[in-house]
């Protein structure tokens, strides 16, 4: 009876701090940098960001039948110091034409002083 009460339990506190995880990690587009925020469970969040100026090339990948179906994808970023994989973007081809559009007008505008 006490397995029949804990399990349940235990499979919602596991798909809570999974869910936490999905919904508080967002990625950041804006017209001068890229901005990724992973938040896992409750206590850890990482934020990365890199101008567009540092970007080296932005690649998109759908992978399967459910992901070109419901129209998900990975976006990879390569930048001089790393490589970042954005998983599960909904759209990519949208984001992914988007961000290069940022990342021309980015490079093709003279250094402010």
């Amino acid at each position: 009876f006490k397995i029949m009460l804990i399990t349940p339990v235990l499979v919602l506190l596991y798909w809570f701090y999974y869910w936490v995880g999905w919904y508080y990690s967002v990625y950041i587009v804006t017209d001068q940098r890229l901005i990724d925020i992973q938040q896992k469970g409750l206590f850890n969040r990482k934020v990365n960001e890199v101008g567009f100026d540092k970007i080296q090339s932005i690649n998109y990948h759908i992978n399967g039948l459910q992901a070109a179906l419901l129209k998900y994808g990975d976006i990879t970023v390569l930048t001089y110091a790393n490589d970042w994989k954005l998983p599960c973007v909904h759209h990519p081809e949208a984001v992914h034409q988007e961000m290069m559009a940022v990342a021309r007008m980015v490079n093709s505008t003279p250094p402010q002083k």
